[in-house]
């Protein structure tokens, strides 16, 4: 399955930048062998992920087709491979924003009505997969006695004990200043995967405070690579591309809409870890 991530992601690359294969080659090189993925290829719960990421690539290749007006079927296609990412693992729902960039980059828009036909497949993509979130955790799909057990005191729940973000709902600037330091240390592993550690649990990684110079840091770094990505999406250059697929990709898990059961995990780096690999390149 890996195997098969690599190739889509080489034939994602050849498609999206007009078969520059030498350069293509060295991100996929440089993807294939870096332990951060030692955790999703080694870990047989994490085929989740490498199957999300395998169908969110194939939903953006068939777009692409429907983009160079090879069948309006594409678009429709393209929704359905979307879906299958995001049922493999709820993070999928970060391809339709993938969808949006590579119509970007293919695509310059300066007429509305062009707006209106390459960007509203998009846009459908992503309500769709809304209302399937919805679906799924309504009560009438749904269903768990947990509000039973906990009025007969049999339950308590307060939070996720591996994410102390969770702590922060009340405090946004100091949330938001943690937001932007985890960001710098996902970069910071790309360079630096060392130590690996599979479970960054309780207290593994502390907060950071408003007196703490990494906690500045990470907020310094985080707006120099706002201007490197206005930049090269102005632009339109490759490492523009390669930082917002990182972007987009990690956006589930800087923990900005809501908080996961782990503060940091080198097995969500496994998507982002191809735009940075891009933007390198």
């Amino acid at each position: 399955l890996y195997g098969l991530v690599c190739m889509l992601a080489f034939l994602f690359l050849q498609v999206v930048f007009r078969n520059n294969a030498g350069p293509d080659l060295l991100i996929i090189l440089l993807f294939v062998v870096h332990p951060l993925h030692t955790e999703v290829v080694a870990n047989i719960k994490s085929r989740d992920v490498m199957l999300a990421f395998a169908f969110g690539l194939l939903s953006a290749l068939v777009y692409i087709r429907g983009l160079d007006g090879k069948g309006w079927y594409n678009y429709l296609l393209s929704l359905l491979l979307l879906i299958a990412a995001f049922l493999s693992r709820e993070n999928g729902i970060v391809f339709a924003g993938l969808l949006g960039l590579v119509t970007f980059y293919r695509r310059p828009l300066s007429v509305p009505k062009d707006w209106l036909r390459y960007v509203m497949p998009v846009v459908v993509g992503f309500i769709v997969l809304l209302l399937i979130r919805l679906f799924v955790f309504s009560d009438g799909f749904f269903q768990t006695d947990a509000s039973e057990l906990a009025s007969k005191g049999l339950l308590f729940y307060d939070g996720f004990v591996g994410n102390p973000m969770v702590d922060l709902y009340a405090q946004p600037m100091l949330r938001t200043l943690n937001i932007l330091y985890l960001n710098m240390l996902y970069v910071v592993k790309f360079f630096v995967p060392c130590p690996l550690v599979h479970d960054y649990a309780y207290d593994h990684l502390p907060l950071v405070g408003f007196s703490d110079t990494n906690a500045w840091l990470g907020a310094t770094f985080f707006f120099a690579l706002l201007i490197l990505l206005y930049k090269g999406l102005r632009e339109r250059r490759v490492y523009g591309f390669g930082l917002a697929f990182y972007f987009i990709t990690l956006s589930v898990y800087l923990q900005i809409g809501g908080t996961g059961p782990d503060i940091f995990a080198e097995r969500y780096m496994f998507g982002p870890l191809l735009g940075l690999s891009i933007a390198l390149v």
